[in-house]
């Protein structure tokens, strides 16, 4: 036989709306929503990994222009040093875990970034040496370990304000 037809998708969304909002109006619900202690904590952590995120993808963007453009470096010496870059992170990422719960998540991330901006600042003061190609390799260690002691302690703190069920996923 037939299967019987299904009602339309938006008939379960607008149930679903209804057990949400329980006849309430959507502006009343958002309202009491955002002055939740909860949904402030969550909308301010996804804005710190929006923030995050975008400034990887920039300095990422930034970073290739400079080494093959400006100083001149072969795609592969610049993927080369990508990829040193790429186990320091791993290794930030594992000091970071570690340290975030000894001294806390939120201090931990608020320090890193404190630090990793002040090794920009020094950086960009340093610019002359940037010609040497061995200063680039012995100053480059510094970021991606802070970068990936930051983003232990943001993903720490996205599992601390997260639904307790979800969290961990």
């Amino acid at each position: 036989g037939e299967e019987p037809a299904r009602p339309p998708v938006w008939h379960a969304i607008a149930a679903w709306l209804r057990r949400v909002f329980g006849g309430r109006r959507v502006a009343t619900v958002l309202g009491e929503a955002v002055r939740d202690r909860a949904v402030q904590s969550a909308l301010l952590g996804i804005v710190m990994m929006l923030i995050s995120v975008a400034a990887s993808v920039l300095l990422s963007a930034i970073n290739f222009g400079l080494y093959t453009r400006e100083l001149h470096w072969a795609q592969d010496d610049y993927t080369n040093l990508q990829s040193y870059a790429l186990s320091l992170g791993a290794v930030g990422s594992a000091i970071g875990g570690y340290f975030a719960d000894r001294v806390g998540h939120r201090r931990l991330a608020g320090v890193a970034a404190l630090v990793l901006a002040a090794y920009y600042v020094i950086w960009s003061q340093l610019s002359p040496h940037w010609v040497d190609r061995s200063y680039v390799y012995a100053g480059f260690w510094i970021e991606p370990l802070l970068v990936g002691t930051i983003n232990a302690a943001l993903f720490a703190l996205c599992m601390d304000i997260a639904w307790p069920a979800i969290a961990a996923s």
